[in-house]
């Protein structure tokens, strides 16, 4: 009962603590975080979460509680008085402490090896090559036609019609603003978070019809010059020859990947590739452009060349020089002017990039506050569990001290079994943190579940903190007076 009390009121007094400080560590996440995240959500203290949180507290006071009750239970009050079992229990109690205490230190090393992986696998995003500069491009993604969907077959046509008016209108406008470089357009723009999914593209030269599962996508001529990315070979078409054929063929661009598994059928310029019944010719090859995420490898892309004439509900795409900003060159202006009420509003290729990495961003920045909260309550658990140590061995101490020991000896033996447990306790953290990994190895980019410099960096960083926190209770060692620890004791 004594140890359950005393046990109980800490953690009471603990959790008041967390009551105060929850708020503003909540407040702290938020602003940590990426925007695009916690944007539209209602994070805040939640009583569900805090309760679950005092569960476990609970339960590791039980614990706590429970073990050094069978300790003692298990004990003579007799040898107990006469000493002779008193080694014993703190033997025993001595080897809980030095489980509890690698214990410790494993979670903090398996922290600390996760938010490494994380930022590692964020910087491999951040310096992914997207194949084209995002810098000075617009996007613009036109309204849906108006009108009713049930709406008769001639009304909808009628509705269709106008819409592509209002879109040529909007091509040409914002062709013609001073500051505009290169315009073009297409149903997505380069990282989009929807994706653009997989099709079966088939070369008509091959004569076994092999199907390559690889991307497509629709575009208005000048989209290369609008990415900023020269073709490889061919060249783009000119606006009269985008006409589709009786036949349905129209002309398209293959990108570099999709090129080199459409070379042993012969060279890439020429060949005509079948995409769910509609055929398209290739004229030209494009770099390779990252189109919906950068923590995926480049797939066999076709970009099928669209009439403008024929262009709906596109996303509109606009070079702009000099750094300017779609403000600035009358953007906005022209778009309210041709949409009224319907305007869109124009966004940059910058935001786009930052939302593609958002996820990496947060995934890194909450690791990493967790482990940088970690590891100022693992320096505190091991500095208390060698101070404990020490203070219970100070009678040896003072002895070996008496006959001749150096007091720097005894600081350095303290300092040696910090170390040592924080060998062991790095071999498991380690050991666990590449466990963990395994499972989000799918939200990791250009880095292995097993990465050595992560290693190096997390070993180094935890036999830092087990030396720092031994400090302490190692110069305490090194100042014992024999005199006095044996009269006290």
């Amino acid at each position: 009962r004594q140890f359950a009390i005393e046990g109980g009121v800490l953690v009471l007094l603990a959790l008041g603590l967390a009551v105060l400080v929850t708020p503003a560590l909540t407040a702290l996440i938020v602003r940590v975080l990426p925007p695009e995240i916690t944007v539209g959500q209602d994070v805040a203290p939640d009583v569900r979460a805090f309760g679950f949180a005092a569960g476990l507290s609970a339960v590791g006071l039980l614990l706590l509680t429970l073990l050094p009750v069978d300790l003692i239970r298990r004990s003579s009050p007799l040898g107990l008085l006469r000493g002779g079992l008193a080694g014993d229990v703190r033997l025993q109690a001595t080897r809980f402490r030095t489980v509890m205490f690698v214990g410790q230190l494993a979670i903090a090393t398996a922290l600390v090896y996760l938010t490494g992986l994380a930022l590692h696998s964020f910087v491999k995003v951040s310096e992914a090559r997207l194949g084209f500069d995002p810098a000075g491009i617009v996007a613009i993604r036109m309204p849906r036609p108006a009108g009713p969907v049930l709406s008769p077959p001639s009304q909808r046509q009628a509705s269709m019609a106008a819409h592509r008016e209002l879109v040529a209108e909007t091509l040409a406008s914002v062709r013609a603003l001073p500051g505009v470089v290169h315009v073009s357009g297409s149903y997505s723009w380069p990282l989009q978070r929807e994706g653009l999914g997989t099709s079966p593209l088939v070369s008509e030269s091959d004569p076994a019809s092999h199907r390559l599962m690889g991307r497509f996508a629709m575009i208005l001529p000048g989209y290369p010059g609008v990415l900023g990315v020269p073709l490889v070979a061919g060249a783009e078409p000119l606006p009269e020859e985008l006409a589709p054929t009786p036949t349905g063929l129209r002309l398209g661009l293959a990108n570099q990947t999709l090129a080199r598994y459409l070379e042993p059928y012969g060279p890439p310029i020429g060949q005509v590739v079948l995409r769910r019944g509609q055929r398209s010719r290739i004229v030209g090859v494009i770099p390779d452009v990252i189109l919906d995420r950068a923590d995926r490898p480049v797939e066999p892309t076709l970009f099928t060349y669209l009439p403008p004439t024929q262009a709906s509900g596109v996303v509109v795409l606009a070079r702009l020089e000099g750094g300017r900003s779609a403000e600035q060159v009358g953007i906005p202006a022209v778009l309210d002017r041709i949409w009224g009420a319907q305007a869109p509003r124009p966004f940059t290729l910058d935001d786009t990039v930052r939302l593609a990495t958002a996820d990496f961003r947060a995934r890194t920045m909450l690791l990493g506050l967790i482990s940088v909260l970690c590891v100022p309550l693992t320096i505190i658990g091991v500095a208390g569990a060698l101070r404990y140590t020490t203070t219970q061995r100070t009678r040896e101490i003072a002895i070996e001290l008496a006959i001749g020991a150096e007091p720097r000896d005894m600081a350095r033996r303290v300092v040696r079994q910090a170390l040592t447990a924080a060998a062991i306790a790095l071999v498991v953290g380690l050991a666990a943190g590449m466990g963990i990994a395994r499972f989000m190895s799918g939200t990791l980019f250009g880095v292995g579940v097993v990465d050595p410099s992560t290693i190096v960096v997390s070993a180094v960083l935890v036999l830092s903190v087990a030396w720092f926190a031994a400090l302490l209770p190692a110069r305490r060692a090194g100042r014992i007076s024999p005199a006095q620890a044996l009269r006290e004791q």
